[in-house]
């Protein structure tokens, strides 16, 4: 056999075992890539996952509690449009990270949870401002006089029945969606890997209210609006 063709089948060898080893590294490489990109998705669901459920979980706390605050002293007291506010809070951080909820695959989960999250957001700010308009109202009718005509103390009552009745409205649509949202979480813990239904922060929530009442009767009473310690209550009195 020349030289040459020696030289050259050499040569071959070596190009295809060089054009073998190429594809080989490039198939490693997009091989890896796929691996790695597909484990990143599967990060981002987990923690859209986690957070949507945290947020479900948080507004329908708050929500129980502010139910159980209606209880306790005044039904429409600052504590319980606190909760609800708190509620909205949550919601408005929901809001602003929206965007983790395309990382859910599942569609319809997807389309669950956020109807559901601005349902309760819608619910909440109806609570609240109606609950302002109400304290506004209410306020005005204070301050009337005992001999301010007749004719406009009974505009302001009708005006209240209106804020009151939406508000009463969308304290039970807030309500009633607790059930939806106890469907949602058990629908998102396999897909955060977490259980949320583990810890019941609600009763710690209650029972941490509780005990600060509690506490609060101990060493406090409060006459006439205003809290004063035991100690320099002489008479011994509280207002009920």
């Amino acid at each position: 056999m020349p030289q040459s063709l020696m030289s050259f089948m050499g040569s071959l060898d070596t190009l295809i075992a060089v054009t073998i080893g190429a594809f080989l590294a490039t198939g490693g490489a997009v091989a890896t890539e796929l691996i790695k990109e597909r484990g990143n998705r599967r990060r981002r669901e987990r923690e859209a996952a986690i957070f949507l459920a945290d947020i479900i979980v948080s507004i329908s706390n708050f929500t129980r509690l502010a139910d159980r605050s209606q209880t306790i002293g005044q039904p429409w007291g600052p504590f319980t449009i606190g909760y609800f506010q708190s509620a909205l809070k949550q919601l408005g951080f929901y809001e602003a990270n929206r965007m983790k909820l395309y990382d859910l695959r599942d569609l319809d989960l997807r389309g669950r949870a956020e109807f559901h999250i601005l349902a309760q957001y819608a619910y909440a700010k109806g609570i609240v401002d109606n609950s302002q308009t109400i304290v506004s109202l209410q306020q005005e009718l204070e301050r009337l006089e005992a001999d301010a005509p007749d004719a406009r103390k009974r505009q302001i009552e009708e005006q209240l029945r209106q804020p009151r009745f939406h508000r009463e409205v969308a304290l039970r649509g807030l309500s009633y969606n607790l059930d939806t949202a106890d469907e949602l979480i058990a629908s998102l813990e396999p897909v955060a890997g977490v259980e949320f239904s583990g810890v019941d922060q609600f009763e710690i929530a209650v029972s941490n209210m509780q005990t600060a009442l509690a506490r609060f009767a101990k060493e406090f009473d409060v006459i006439d609006g205003e809290v004063i310690p035991k100690e320099e209550n002489e008479d011994g009195l509280t207002e009920p």
